[in-house]
């Protein structure tokens, strides 16, 4: 079973978002058999902070996707 690992520094936060881009969000996990919503939301967040060319600090438990 898929455990997400997270550091004790992981800030939650809640996320309101439209019906349709939580469905946007569905595909893109299936297509990409991502385990978990959330993991799939990480991802697209972490894309496109790269695609913009801003800078992250990954976690060193991280794993590339």
């Amino acid at each position: 079973m898929y455990a997400p690992v997270m550091s004790r520094d992981t800030i939650r936060k809640t996320l309101a978002l439209d019906p349709d881009i939580w469905k946007a969000i569905a595909h893109y996990r299936f297509d990409n058999r991502i385990p978990t919503e959330m993991e799939a939301v990480r991802r697209l967040i972490l894309e496109s902070l790269r695609a913009h060319n801003i800078p992250i600090d990954p976690p060193s438990n991280e794993v590339a996707p």
